[in-house]
């Protein structure tokens, strides 16, 4: 799985690749992502912000069938949580996310993130919903694929963004 989340003015990689497409956005790394749900299938959860398999590296590129070195798939627990850490606060406006494809460790889209919470922090502490995010993922039967792209209503001063899996395609 990897998604971009797109920042005002900027934007970073990140799970997913977190970054930015509107008018002024650039793209920026995450600074790290942790997680509650292990890493399995000998996937690594750095995978998620560092663009691997990404043709090319942008917001809009094309992800390879997903293979354990360019995606992340947790120890095989269906929910928990997914934190990104952009390092300072930023303003958010959406992300691209790319979901684990037909090259994942199932066929035919049957793995990814299906429900979800996406949730921002200025601290790290005190999370809050992202009025018009997404609870819900695309299944994704194919392999290359390219990203679901999400937009919503600006966040202010959000340094962190937690994806709270709550089930699994």
């Amino acid at each position: 799985m990897k998604a971009w989340i797109r920042v005002r003015p900027v934007a970073f990689i990140a799970l997913m690749s977190l970054a930015g497409v509107a008018q002024g956005q650039t793209l920026v790394s995450a600074i790290t992502a942790s997680t509650d749900m292990g890493s399995g299938s000998s996937t690594s959860l750095s995978n998620t912000i560092n663009g691997t398999g990404l043709s090319p590296f942008s917001l809009t590129g094309l992800h390879a069938p997903t293979i354990p070195t360019n995606s992340w798939v947790s120890n095989r627990t269906l929910t928990g949580q997914v934190t990104f850490d952009l390092g300072v606060q930023r303003g958010l406006v959406g992300f691209s996310f790319w979901n684990q494809n037909d090259g994942g460790p199932d066929p035919n889209g049957r793995t990814g993130i299906n429900g979800v919470s996406i949730l921002s922090s200025a601290d790290g502490f005190s999370f809050t919903p992202v009025p018009g995010a997404p609870t819900q993922f695309l299944q994704v039967p194919l392999n290359a694929v390219p990203p679901q792209i999400v937009t919503f209503g600006s966040v202010t001063n959000a340094r962190y963004v937690r994806f709270a899996i709550l089930s699994n395609w």
